[in-house]
């Protein structure tokens, strides 16, 4: 059986590898001229399990209106003509309740454990280099009053099979003595020892070699430009280079997903919202941090990956023109800077990155078959690509073969995000 893998960023490629695994032809497609140089380049870095909550929460839609002008605000809409945003908008503010929230942190939680536990086989399996450290996250709270709200969230992700353990200020200082140099007080915080973190883009890029040897076809520098159909099956890829067939093409194009599967008749919910990275190089007498972090207030992360510090975050929905960080990066990741002052006159020799995460307006990915006969979906992860990777892949490949994939996959089918 010959499987087209539409996309070289870190679902594509993960789905490369497990399709390979079981025996398959696999050829991968993708526009850029390398494995790893779109939205997988510089996101995050951790793998985040704890945090399996969809962005649509119950009190964000007031939040967005206090937001309204900031330029350091973490999620900013940018209104524009374009009925696509506004129908996504639309299903969003509708995610923003209690019931949808925890239904939909479950599938992702769900998920998120099966991923994990994939990764580590193959990290361990392989001996993939990539910057692993398996240092859990710490999630620090500048706000008390954000601090007494997440206890719901505490038991929620607990009865999902995630461990949390709440923490005080002085208990935070002991697991990172870095924050000791805030400028702003820490109220305290919660440990998710089992999260980890690494770079994705040196992972998708040495996986994808792995996957050549194995006798996967890359084709890079090509575009792809529609699907050929015949009744209500895919036949084939168009591309740059001409027609590619196969039997079975799957979509992990990301944010490109949409325009594509629209040929097919197909319309996914899913937008994109520009999120942004800083790469710091670090010296060896950096107060910076060693656990990777979670800004809670204001939506921020912290990775640390060798001899760099990531620092990410940040959502434009509507603005995702032009990907040059400019001033908006800055003023959104600067609320690290507080914690960690002696970093902030060292962030302009950074590297300033803005990409296009792939948003469903439940947080859920699309996963699985399609009503287009041979033509599979892995994309919508939103900000939890590289956490939700391996486990999506591996669902993926278990489909496609028939085999039983130990993890409920109606949770991420295209039918089921139609009613929701």
């Amino acid at each position: 059986m010959s499987v087209i893998v539409l996309g070289a960023g870190v679902i594509g490629v993960t789905t490369a590898w497990y399709l390979s695994r079981k025996g398959l032809d696999v050829t991968v497609i993708e526009r850029h001229q390398g494995a790893a140089e779109g939205t997988s380049h510089a996101n995050g870095g951790q793998i985040s399990v704890s945090h399996p909550e969809p962005w649509a929460a119950p009190g964000l839609p007031l939040q967005l209106l206090r937001w309204i002008g900031r330029r350091d605000a973490p999620l900013r809409v940018y209104p524009r003509p374009d009925p696509a945003m506004w129908r996504w908008a639309w299903r969003f503010l509708k995610n923003c309740n209690e019931v949808t929230r925890r239904r939909n942190a479950g599938r992702v939680a769900r998920l998120g454990v099966y991923s994990l536990a994939a990764l580590t086989d193959l990290r361990e399996a392989s001996g993939l280099e990539f910057d692993w450290g398996a240092r859990g996250t710490l999630q620090v709270f500048t706000d008390p009053h954000a601090l007494e709200e997440v206890a719901a969230l505490v038991e929620l992700r607990r009865g999902l099979g995630i461990r949390q353990e709440p923490l005080d200020a002085t208990d935070c200082l002991a697991l990172e003595p870095a924050l000791a140099a805030s400028s702003v007080r820490i109220h305290g915080g919660i440990h998710a020892p089992d999260d980890a973190c690494g770079d994705a883009a040196k992972f998708t890029r040495e996986l994808a070699r792995r996957c050549a040897e194995r006798g996967v076809r890359f084709r890079f520098d090509t575009t792809v430009t529609g699907l050929e159909l015949s009744g209500p099956a895919v036949r084939s890829v168009v591309t740059t280079g001409g027609k590619v067939r196969a039997d079975i093409v799957v979509l992990a194009l990301g944010t490109g997903s949409t325009s594509l599967a629209r040929q097919a008749g197909l319309h996914l919910p899913v937008y994109p919202l520009k999120g942004y990275s800083l790469d710091l190089p670090l010296r060896p007498d950096d107060c910076a941090p060693r656990v990777n972090l979670i800004h809670e207030t204001r939506r921020l992360v912290t990775s640390h990956l060798g001899a760099t510090l990531r620092i990410a975050g940040g959502g434009d929905l509507g603005g995702s023109g032009p990907l040059l960080p400019g001033a908006r990066a800055r003023s959104v990741l600067s609320p690290v800077f507080e914690l960690f002052p002696s970093l902030a006159q060292r962030q302009e020799s950074g590297s300033y990155w803005a990409g296009l995460r792939p948003m469903t307006p439940n947080g859920v990915p699309l996963i699985g078959r399609t009503p287009i006969d041979g033509l599979f979906l892995n994309t919508g992860h939103g900000s939890l690509g590289w956490t939700l990777a391996c486990g999506s892949a591996r669902l993926v490949a278990d489909l496609l073969t028939g085999d039983n994939p130990g993890i409920d996959a109606g949770d991420y089918a295209l039918a089921r995000s139609y009613h929701q």
